[in-house]
């Protein structure tokens, strides 16, 4: 389950209440007067009274207005006007068409390419859609007819599932989505003789697109354009002027953002005219079909609230001329408060989508409808839970849909809300509906959260949400677009998933523009520090924040700046699931240990003991014993686990692999000896289980001297990078027991102009074998993969490093059962 996090409050509630009402007494004059002296910029009254800019937007509102106008063509069966007011600049600076075309057209002016499609939901929607490409290029339009066939490569038939691996024509598509089924959609209104009633609908949906698919992404990406012109305007090798970037008009991306997600055609915060053209109107009249319309507030939505609220934060944030000034020494803490802001305010944005793709299926609208929302929520579904995106692309993109389905539609899109950063509560109960539990959820029924079989007592749902901070990195470093690897490092920064609650805060509005818990932050935790390993981590690395250091310096092209992305990437990656998240592992299992040492014992130590496993599991491994059926899914140190059971024939016989069988029957007996106040118990267990989750990198190892062997030292192929990543991991660990195992991986797997592999991966495998003792783990763990067997040169008689003697073991054949009681014997004495 992707776990909802909790949901409004009814203090929450009262703080926006106070927000609207501070913003309705005060005066567009005012506003103007705290932003800049500058007399190009001068406010717009968006809702009057309420909600204004500080800048002169009155050039971008009109928008609402072209699709206003369009809906009422279309039911006046004038398709020619309707087109006419698509392609129009009549009533805005740029027309629909122009917003739907702006990275491409081949008339576009330079400020209207500039920073386009630079922000998350863009990059997200993009990697969603190449993802299911083939129901894109050739799944429905709107004009009710299949697309060309797919978007498979000419040379191999295979279907391209990364986004630059696409022809520009290619490319063009899938940016342009929107125009590409507008306008054929056009050619068929103003071709074919159907029933007028069939082509208005057509016309229509049209509209509808215009306004959730066109205006919905060119707003979300003025806010991303905001936080990008504060970067450049803070960057010492831009030249502001010529970058366009007047200090004095820091606002004028929030405004122009605002400004289309209300429009000019909004007279007060209840307006709910589905039609006419306004993001703001169009939320709050579906708010209205669910029981969260929230009429003690001025009948405003929850998603308006929310997007109101942050266009405050994001305005306050940049009133100050010098908030992206790097010689006022603002810069940085801007660019993270804008980060956060935006992050939230594009939650809140998916809110209504999500309603409205859900009131079209439950009131069986025309799949044209279906189709305008689904094209916009299951692409951004695909940052989370990759079967369920799979799953919402077959029933909802590939074909049309099927009123049977939609109870499991429907368990799908709730299991993602916590991904997408919204609760149950944000998106609420159908009216009319009630009876049908399927159509709606509880927070409250997440919060004690189920971990792959492993059930937390304390709500853990944030921290395991840590692993979609990795995975949308990852989905982000997967574009050769500098723009989107600067969106990576902020989440690397920053965070985006895992919201880390303030102690101070006892309400949730109150954290709404807060922190998240960040990589960063738990690369530089002091949870480290005195816990196994750490010391000759920091000996080896000569440096505490190794990790830290090494994955900005690889960011900023300071390391490793001539390679590929894709090696880059996997660099990131590998070092934060090595260096970091082991590493805040052991913290947390000391943490816990310390808890119950020192007398409090239960509470504290269980919680942290429950953030163990979080950490180990992740939110992408869903609640199902031994976790996600696609090994792929998951992003942590248990879906590693479960990889190289595969690779290494490791599993049981439930289906995942024996290591992690091991790890939640340490997890289980490790929470019973809490329980039952057996601290001694719990020490042995904590070493126990630092111990076995080294297993599946010691197999990682193995896997890339395998593939390494016949590489030469000087090659940039990513499998040498990987290779050096985990051995540089375990060389200080090994080195713990045996410096002649460590100098094995230092020799084997190191590059220094010399073969790799040397002395072949075998050799690799039995480094192991002198340090099995002290680890407690035999070889037949590892197992084999192709010629290597890490039991080959086993010998009884060999000694480890502690002078224990080594005896076989077939441990791993029992170890869903056999360590479980060995622990919870311990446990219960």
């Amino acid at each position: 389950m992707m776990y909802p996090s909790r949901s409004l409050s009814s203090r929450r509630r009262l703080v926006i209440v106070v927000l609207l009402l501070l913003a309705s007494i005060s005066t567009p004059t005012t506003f103007a007067a705290n932003t800049n002296t500058n007399t190009k910029s001068k406010p717009t009254q968006l809702i009057p009274g309420i909600v204004h800019t500080r800048t002169d937007v009155s050039h971008h509102v009109g928008i609402t207005t072209s699709i206003q106008k369009m809906f009422v063509a279309c039911n006046s069966h004038d398709y020619s006007t309707a087109k006419e007011l698509y392609e129009s600049h009549a009533h805005s600076k740029y027309s629909l068409k122009d917003l739907a075309t702006m990275g491409t057209s081949a008339s576009a002016t330079a400020d209207m390419r500039k920073n386009t499609n630079n922000g998350l939901t863009f990059a997200f929607q993009m990697y969603g859609m190449t993802m299911a490409s083939s129901s894109i290029f050739g799944g429905i339009t709107l004009d009710g007819n299949g697309g060309n066939g797919g978007n498979k490569d000419s040379s191999t038939g295979a279907i391209k599932h990364n986004f630059d691996s696409f022809t520009t024509e290619e490319r063009e598509r899938l940016i342009n989505f929107a125009h590409t089924d507008i306008s054929s959609s056009f050619d068929y209104l103003l071709r074919v003789n159907d029933n007028d009633e069939t082509k208005s609908t057509t016309c229509n949906a049209i509209a509808t697109a215009a306004m959730w698919q066109i205006t919905y992404l060119h707003a979300s990406s003025e806010l991303w354009n905001a936080m990008h012109e504060c970067t450049i305007m803070a960057d010492p090798n831009y030249n502001n002027a010529a970058a366009g970037i007047d200090s004095h008009d820091l606002n004028s991306k929030a405004d122009e953002f605002i400004a289309h997600w209300i429009g000019g055609n909004v007279n007060d915060l209840s307006s709910h005219d589905d039609r006419n053209g306004s993001l703001f109107s169009s939320s709050n009249a579906i708010a209205l079909k669910f029981d969260k319309a929230s009429q003690e507030v001025h009948g405003l939505s929850i998603a308006n609230r929310l997007v109101v609220s942050g266009y405050e934060t994001l305005s306050s944030i940049l009133s100050d001329d010098t908030a992206c000034d790097e010689d006022s020494g603002k810069a940085v803490a801007t660019v993270e408060s804008m980060w956060r802001t935006n992050v939230q305010l594009t939650s809140s944005m998916m809110i209504p989508l999500i309603q409205h793709l859900i009131i079209a299926m439950l009131e069986n609208q025309d799949q044209l409808f279906i189709d305008v929302y689904a094209k916009m929520v299951v692409p951004q579904l695909a940052v989370c839970r990759h079967s369920n995106y799979v799953y919402l692309t077959e029933v909802l993109l590939d074909n049309v849909y099927d009123e049977t389905k939609l109870h499991k539609i429907m368990t799908v899109l709730q299991d993602s809300y916590g991904c997408l950063g919204i609760t149950c509560e944000d998106i609420g109960k159908p009216q009319g509906y009630y009876g049908d539990s399927y159509l709606f959820c509880s927070d409250e029924d997440y919060a004690e959260p189920v971990l792959a079989g492993y059930v937390a007592t304390a709500d853990v749902r944030e921290q395991a949400k840590i692993d979609l901070d990795i995975h949308h990195m990852k989905i982000l470093m997967s574009f050769e677009n500098e723009h989107y690897w600067t969106m990576a490092k902020y989440i690397y920064m920053y965070g985006k998933n895992s919201k880390q609650k303030d102690p101070n805060f006892d309400d949730d509005f109150e954290q709404l523009f807060t922190n998240f818990r960040s990589l960063h932050s738990l690369a530089r935790s002091d949870l480290r520090q005195g816990t196994l390993f750490y010391n000759e981590i920091v000996s080896y690395t000569d440096n505490p924040y190794y990790a830290d250091y090494y994955i900005m310096d690889v960011f900023n092209k300071d390391r490793h700046g001539s390679v590929s992305a894709e090696v880059r990437s996997a660099i990131i990656s590998n070092m934060i699931l090595t260096q970091v998240i082991y590493s805040y592992v052991l913290g947390e299992l000391n943490d816990a240990l310390e808890h119950c040492n020192t007398g409090k014992r239960s509470k504290e130590s269980s919680e942290a003991w429950d953030e163990v496993a979080a950490y180990i599991i992740g939110s992408l491994e869903g609640s199902e014993l031994g976790g996600a059926d696609d090994f792929s899914e998951g992003e942590l140190l248990w879906s590693l686990g479960n990889k190289r059971g595969v690779e290494f024939n490791r599993v049981n016989d439930d289906g995942y692999a024996i290591v992690n069988s091991a790890v939640m029957n340490y997890l289980l007996s490790g929470k019973g000896q809490i329980e039952h106040d057996n601290c001694d118990n719990l020490e042995r267990t904590t070493k126990n289980l630092s111990h076995m989750l080294l297993i599946p990198a010691i197999q990682t190892v193995v896997k890339y001297a395998l593939s390494n062997q016949f590489l030469p030292f000087s090659s940039d192929d990513v499998d040498i990078y990987n290779g050096e990543i985990f051995a540089k991991f375990l060389i200080p660990i090994y080195g713990k027991y045996s410096q002649g195992s460590a100098k094995t991986l230092q020799n084997n797997m190191i590059r220094n102009f010399q073969s790799l592999v040397g002395d072949g991966p075998q050799a690799v495998a039995d480094a192991y074998l002198d340090i099995a003792d002290d680890f407690g783990i035999q070889c037949e763990f590892i197992g084999k993969s192709f010629e290597v067997n890490a039991c080959l040169n086993y010998k009884p008689e060999l000694k480890s490093s502690s002078g224990a003697s080594t005896a076989p073991s077939s441990i791993w054949r029992l170890a869903g059962v056999s360590i479980f009681l060995v622990v919870l014997f311990h446990s219960i004495l």
